[in-house]
């Protein structure tokens, strides 16, 4: 039976456990149940009555504290912070329970009987000290827990996949940016062409209205030639009746006319 307790209490391959160890861890029990007394007999002094669950805490922020550090030291500490953690509120602790001890102690020896003042002092020194070691434990247990190694590779871990979650946004984002970038550019090649088309349709119209203009320009130099001979032709027509008058009504004819020479036109 005793062999089984040991072995809950002492994990397998403890090096150098004895019964000076066991006497050890005895004689702590048993001041850790003296201490508990004084603690909650004090901080009971300074609550108002139906607060024992307040004072259980105390009890608890104190010895606990003192007790929980302690094993934390020997048994779970890992890295460098907890240990530094561990230690800390070891001594911390340590020290509230002991000045707690000598205060509850003093309100029963005639050296703090009827010293009101000392009595003043110690409460209100209690009243700001539990609060704030509570505070003090709740925190260092959070960071406690924040520092140990697998936390801290768990922490790593969800970094380095947030940053690979970052690298592959940004890769899906320069792809995005590469695919508009394509698009752009392909777009441009099309206006391109078609710009270079309009080019050639306007070159080509260019060439067909300098064609037009110059037809347009040899009609309008051929013009004035047409034009007198047209006039000729109408002066002659004006003429003609004008010509019959002369020869009593009698229409010219080929037989009325002689060449410069004399000769009839008509050989004649």
């Amino acid at each position: 039976m005793f062999d089984d307790l040991m072995h809950d209490i002492v994990p397998d391959g403890a090096p150098g456990f004895n019964l000076g160890d066991v006497l050890l861890i005895g004689f702590t029990i048993v001041l850790a149940l003296f201490t508990g007394f004084r603690s909650y007999d004090f901080i009971s002094k300074t609550l108002p009555a139906g607060w024992e669950l307040v004072a259980y805490t105390g009890l608890a922020v104190l010895d606990g504290g003192f007790i929980i550090w302690a094993l934390a030291i020997a048994l779970s500490a890992t890295s460098a912070v907890q240990v530094a953690i561990s230690w800390t509120m070891w001594l911390l602790d340590g020290l509230g329970l002991a000045l707690v001890v000598v205060a509850d102690t003093f309100f029963y020896t005639h050296a703090g009987a009827g010293t009101q003042a000392l009595a003043d002092t110690v409460s209100t020194l209690a009243a700001w000290a539990f609060p704030l070691m509570a505070i003090l434990n709740a925190a260092a247990a959070i960071l406690y827990k924040q520092f140990a190694p697998s936390v801290i590779l768990s922490r790593r871990k969800r970094q380095k996949m947030a940053e690979v979650q970052h690298l592959a946004a940004l890769g899906q984002l320069q792809a995005e940016y590469e695919r508009l970038q394509a698009a752009v550019a392909s777009d441009l090649t099309d206006q391109r062409a078609r710009l270079a088309e309009l080019r050639k349709a306007v070159v080509k119209k260019k060439a067909e209205l300098d064609e037009i203009m110059r037809q347009t320009q040899m009609q309008a130099l051929s013009a004035p030639t047409v034009f007198a001979r047209q006039k000729s032709g109408a002066s002659a027509a004006t003429d003609a009746p004008a010509m019959a008058v002369a020869n009593n009504g009698h229409q010219p004819n080929a037989d009325n006319f002689t060449t410069l020479e004399g000769v009839s036109p008509f050989g004649e």
